[in-house]
């Protein structure tokens, strides 16, 4: 029983060092080109650092390892933050966002079918989601400047207004389209 456990935990280290390392290379050496990609490395090492966390609770755990790999990570994550910060300091860094919510709104305009609303209603919830988690991303980065962290926000919760109009105008929509086809 504890040669299996020993080889599991073995095992379990290998797998997230190896997935950890991808990801630590990635941070280090390649930027993304739009937001989206920052928060998916920001997200993608919040989860790893989970799962390194986790490896403590194992038993006959390597956990020198685990410490490392944790520290490693802390340091990523604080690399990737501070580029995070310089890149949302961009007016066009929160242009992918606002032409989701454009394409969306266009999208409405073209609404026949209640079935079609609610594919809609799901894009929009989904969107309001990420935008949801970029605020708690930035509220979670260590910005210096404090009016820095309020422009990004700012910025973020613009887009999140417009696009609780066009859920207020799908919901609209919606309403009309189901009374049409009811008759």
């Amino acid at each position: 029983k504890v040669q299996t456990l020993r080889k599991t935990s073995a095992e379990r280290i290998e797998d997230v060092a190896e997935r950890c390392e991808r990801l630590l290379r990635d941070a280090e050496h390649s930027p993304p080109d739009d937001i989206l990609g920052f928060v998916k490395q920001l997200a993608g090492l919040r989860t790893i650092r989970g799962e390194v966390i986790g490896l403590r609770e194992m038993r006959y755990m390597d956990l020198p390892r685990v410490e490392s790999l944790e520290e490693r990570l802390i340091e990523a994550n604080a690399l990737v933050s501070k580029k995070t910060v310089s890149f949302l300091l961009k007016p066009e860094a929160l242009e992918p966002y606002r032409a989701k919510v454009d394409e969306q709104r266009k999208i409405l305009g073209a609404l026949v079918k209640v079935t079609e609303a609610d594919e809609l209603a799901e894009l929009i919830t989904e969107a309001g989601l990420e935008l949801e988690m970029l605020i708690d991303v930035v509220s979670n980065l260590k910005i210096e400047d404090s009016t820095q962290t309020t422009a990004i926000i700012e910025s973020i919760s613009t887009i999140y207004s417009t696009l609780n109009g066009v859920k207020a105008e799908l919901k609209n929509k919606r309403k009309a389209l189901s009374k049409s086809e009811g008759v």
